[in-house]
């Protein structure tokens, strides 16, 4: 039996994986206890802050990563560089094909840094940033006079835009936060046996008999 990455994903599962919701999911949860519900102080203002700047990173990080299946079924994961798929675990697995010192490089430019990276990940930022004006204890810590659902109108228009440029974007890479999906291939076992009625000799494959 052999492993093999799966095919390209359809647009909506494509959209399921660059948008930054399940990001959104964790950080919603631990917004209240980091704005102290809404009511917030300077402390609790710089925290909040920094706790945004740093989802929003991983955000942009996340689409700076892939991964590849060895022949073992190994699921190695690494970040996108200009020569490959950076992983420093790779350093001396020659036993590995398509490693070079370092680096992953595969076939062709897969995994090598592009231009629609930098173009994901800021769509990604975007999306992320809206979203968390979805957070009412965020929302009333930085914008207390604002109206609350003028704030979480912005969201809506927002993500339905970058959805539509994900949908009809590239494919998400198979990076930190997308698990890989694997397709399973059996091999055929041949067997030669004597028809049962004929008695001639056929092949009894694991599919079936061919004579």
């Amino acid at each position: 039996m052999t492993n093999s990455p799966s095919v390209a994903p359809d647009k909506f599962t494509n959209l399921a994986m660059l948008l930054p919701t399940g990001m959104f999911l964790v950080f919603s949860a631990v917004v209240p206890v980091i704005t102290n519900d809404g009511k917030c102080h300077t402390v609790e203002k710089i925290v909040s802050g920094i706790l945004v700047g740093l989802f929003a990173f991983f955000c942009a990080f996340s689409s700076f990563t892939d991964s590849f299946v060895t022949s073992d079924g190994t699921i190695w994961y690494g970040i996108v560089t200009t020569k490959g798929l950076w992983n420093s675990f790779l350093s001396g697995r020659s036993d590995i094909p398509g490693v070079e010192g370092m680096f992953y490089v595969g076939q062709g430019d897969k995994y090598k840094l592009k231009l629609s990276d930098f173009y994901i990940a800021t769509l990604s930022v975007i999306s992320f940033s809206s979203l968390t004006l979805l957070c009412t204890p965020l929302t009333d810590c930085f914008y207390p006079g604002v109206p609350s659902n003028v704030l979480k109108s912005i969201p809506i228009p927002v993500n339905f835009l970058v959805g539509l440029l994900f949908a009809f974007g590239k494919p998400a890479r198979h990076g930190i936060g997308n698990a890989v999906r694997l397709t399973h291939t059996k091999s055929a076992i041949e067997e030669p046996f004597l028809h049962p009625d004929s008695g001639v000799q056929c092949l009894y494959t694991n599919i079936q008999p061919q004579c």
